[in-house]
């Protein structure tokens, strides 16, 4: 019984001690304890990596990330002073002294005049060194938010990314941080390779710069790499970063269009840049149908309706068909060739498929429903429903070059690519290509200008030939498209290239500033 007693005593006296601690937290020191949750509080907030820089093949940085700070000061006239006299712009609000994306060197500065910051946070932006690849790299305003625009950007936006953090702040009543706990630490993201060459790039813009409208695409035959991808009019990123209202839109209301990459967005009739493939399909359909000579006298029968060529050429051999760019033999096609031959053709160049799909869903379809007998003569001379992008065409000419099923890519490759080889006989495509270094090489060739390359020009008509003016006499909105392709060296070819000047001076015109181009990417590898 005594012992019970004791144990009785016990609990009570505990109950009594924790009824007292409880009564002195609870209403005696309420307020302070009030006041102390209040006092402190934790924020929990993402790190996140630096965002990796993109570069050129060669290492060469085309984009990368600046750090600018936020930094927050109690309301002072001695610090107020001090920011006036170094000329530091700095707002007040909420009795706080405020200065907005600060870059490095100016918060070392501010730093150094007071050190007693109440806040300092940090802000990623997007720096782009040059406005020739804006196009390709394209930009983004929001790192944190993915607010990206097309390009490399958009697309690769997560392996740019690295790996995000995680950190807790304990701050005080006054926001200050008190101690910071990491949860994860970030990863950067390694630098980002593309397979552009911006020396090449540069030179191909600076040489297309003084046209309206124009696109160039130089690939790797081999690797299918993009050496230089050129759009003209082009945009300066920099400017929707910083939020140019002014700049971004005439952007928008140019009627020339600098946000619209023509390169991979333009849509336009082949030309005769479709003629060395029309003639494949043909040799390939029917090689003992084809005559040795053809006869052109400028005009071409087919049903009530007179088809005209550029030039009256007389009696041409077959070899001499490209090079001249007759039209007569072409049309004639159209009487060996059905519509199954033209999407056998098609697919093997990869004309009417999706080109770069993970940097944009636009490309030139084929479509061969309801196709009547005078459009596949049409098609032929790659006008009316005969279309293609820039990105398109050069992949077709690369593959005619290396005689593989190439496919573009604008990363740098760093392992030997093996492509299936073109599903047509080796001697038809020597042919076609002798065909195309004559066109050159020939006196009597479109561009007749004696270089190791094979190439073939295309004039894609915007209006009908109604007066007998050239095409550089007429109004520059009436003007045909002016294409060029080319690969070189045409003995061992390394790289190939098209090149579209919209309403152009002439195909030879265009010819001549591609070749400089293609001279120069040469000397580069």
């Amino acid at each position: 019984m005594k012992n019970l007693r004791y144990l009785k005593f016990i609990i009570t006296a505990c109950f009594l001690i924790l009824s007292a601690k409880l009564f002195m937290i609870q209403i005696w020191n309420h307020a302070y304890y009030e006041n102390l949750s209040k006092t402190y509080s934790h924020i929990t907030k993402k790190k996140y990596a630096i965002r990796s820089s993109i570069t050129d093949r060669n290492g060469k940085i085309l984009a990368y990330t600046e750090n600018l700070f936020d930094i927050e000061f109690e309301e002072n006239k001695n610090t107020e002073i001090l920011l006036k006299n170094n000329k530091i712009k700095y707002k007040i609000q909420n009795n706080k002294i405020l200065l907005k994306k600060i870059n490095w060197q100016c918060l070392k500065k501010v730093l150094a005049l007071n050190q007693n910051a109440l806040n300092i946070k940090t802000h990623q932006i997007r720096k782009y060194n040059y406005i020739s690849c804006a196009h390709l790299i394209g930009y983004i305003k929001n790192i944190e938010k993915n607010e990206s625009n097309t390009g490399s950007e958009k697309v690769f936006y997560d392996q740019l990314c690295g790996q995000t953090g995680k950190e807790i702040s304990i701050v005080n009543a006054k926001q200050q941080v008190i101690k910071t706990i990491n949860l994860q630490e970030t990863c950067n993201a390694q630098p980002f390779n593309l397979s552009i060459d911006i020396d090449l790039q540069e030179f191909a813009f600076q040489e297309l710069n003084q046209f309206k409208k124009a696109a160039l695409i130089i690939v790797d035959i081999e690797t299918g790499e993009i050496l230089a991808a050129v759009s003209i009019p082009s945009y300066d990123p920099n400017d929707f970063i910083s939020n140019q209202k002014e700049k971004i839109q005439k952007y928008l209301n140019d009627e020339n269009k600098p946000l619209v990459n023509l390169y991979l967005q333009g849509i336009y009739p082949f030309g005769s840049t479709i003629k060395p493939f029309m003639l494949l399909a043909a040799l390939k359909k029917a090689e003992k149908k084809i005559p040795e000579f053809y006869i052109c006298n400028g005009k071409y029968k087919f049903g009530n309706r007179e088809f005209k060529c550029s030039h009256i050429h007389g009696k041409i051999h077959v070899s001499k068909i490209l090079s001249y760019s007759c039209n007569i033999p072409f049309y004639s096609f159209s009487e060996i060739l059905k519509k199954d031959d033209i999407q056998n053709i098609y697919d093997e160049f990869g004309f009417g498929q999706p080109v770069l799909q993970n940097i944009t869903k636009t490309y030139a379809k084929l479509n061969m429903k309801n196709l009547k007998k005078i459009d596949i003569l049409f098609m032929q001379i790659g006008q009316v429903k005969a279309l293609v992008t820039l990105a398109q065409l050069v992949r077709a000419y690369a593959r005619l070059a290396s005689e593989t099923k190439v496919d573009l890519t604008i990363l740098k490759t760093t392992a030997p690519v093996q492509f299936p080889k073109i599903n047509i006989k080796k001697k038809h495509l020597q042919f076609v290509k002798e065909s195309l270094y004559n066109t050159l090489n020939d006196s009597r060739g479109t561009m007749h200008t004696k270089c190791n390359m094979a190439g073939k020009t295309g004039t894609a008509q915007v209006a009908a030939l109604t007066e007998n003016k050239k095409n550089a006499e007429k109004k520059w909105k009436l003007r045909h498209h002016t294409f060029f392709c080319v690969f070189a060296p045409y003995d061992k070819p390394k790289i190939a290239g098209c090149l579209i000047i919209e309403h152009g001076v002439s195909s030879y015109h265009t010819g001549t500033i591609l070749i400089k181009i293609m001279e120069y990417a040469l000397k580069k590898r």
